[in-house]
């Protein structure tokens, strides 16, 4: 296969020692070797600055960059700044990759035309692996914008989670024009993501399991802030605004909606879980009448 086209492979770093190694090296062995690692320095006071300086010390493809601590975001937006390839990968500094990931997603984005090329994932959560895909699961498949906004409700095959996530994409670097991820969001993932989504016109979805995703702990989220559900509403209204089917989109908004309601019920946010389960019983309410 020849590596025509460079791929930008960016990592937040702050304070990783204990897996910064194994995810460079997991990018470092990759079967496609036309990348560069950007590895972004959010103010770390461990050793992870050494051992990322170590990496650079042996291959010219690896570069590290430092910047006050600002967050991951910050972070993330500090690499796409200095990215020099035609594609985007956003890597977690304590998760790595199969040896095939960036292959199979570049041949695969190619294939299909796309603009967004996406894999599924496995975990590593105290010291075991679960896989929720076997090799002879493999399939890739394109989708339209609206295609794939139907696939993220879908919990039963893990879309969910690989939906919102920037991680464990391939994006076209064109999409990144204008738009810079949100710096002051708490659960800020998929409350970006959706905005590249909408800017591209495919996105192809590899079912295999490139990615490892490790999970530290069992925590739910540090708390429910205002702002994450006047992004869940920003996101539907965008949606309704651009012709989406609105019986999909009020599905859509009721699923998150209820997600929202009980992380915030399990963190004890019971203000947050007012707000929420306020709004829930008012669609409720109407819902009851247009059905009468």
């Amino acid at each position: 296969m020849a590596d025509n086209e460079k791929i930008s492979v960016l990592v937040p770093v702050y304070n990783e020692e204990k897996y910064l190694n194994q995810c460079i090296e997991s990018v470092v062995n990759q079967k496609y070797q036309n990348w560069e690692l950007i590895l972004i320095d959010d103010g770390s006071t461990d050793t992870s600055l050494t051992i990322a300086q170590k990496w650079v010390d042996q291959d010219p493809r690896i570069k590290l960059f430092q910047e006050k601590h600002g967050g991951l975001n910050a972070a993330r937006n500090a690499g796409i700044q200095r990215a020099s390839g035609e594609y985007l990968f956003f890597l977690d500094s304590d998760d790595f990759l199969v040896d095939s990931c960036l292959e199979t997603l570049y041949s695969n984005l190619k294939k299909y035309h796309s603009d967004i090329a996406a894999t599924n994932y496995y975990e590593l959560k105290n010291g075991y692996f679960y896989f929720h895909l076997l090799d002879k699961d493999f399939f890739a498949k394109p989708y339209t914008v609206k295609d794939w906004f139907s696939l993220m409700n879908n919990v039963n095959n893990g879309y969910d989670i690989v939906w919102m996530c920037f991680w464990g994409k391939l994006f076209k670097r064109s999409l990144f024009k204008n738009f810079i991820v949100p710096e002051n969001k708490v659960l800020d993932d998929g409350y970006s993501t959706w905005k590249l989504y909408l800017m591209a016109d495919s996105i192809v979805y590899c079912n295999m399991n490139g990615y490892c995703y490790r999970r530290l702990d069992d925590s739910m989220s540090v708390g429910i802030k205002k702002f994450e559900v006047d992004d869940i509403e920003e996101k539907y209204s965008v949606l309704a605004t651009i012709g989406f089917p609105l019986d999909k989109i009020k599905e859509s908004y009721l699923y998150e909606m209820n997600n929202i309601k009980n992380k915030a019920l399990a963190c004890g946010n019971y203000a947050a879980y007012q707000q929420v389960r306020y709004k829930l019983d008012i669609i409720n309410k109407y819902s009851k009448v247009e059905n009468n």
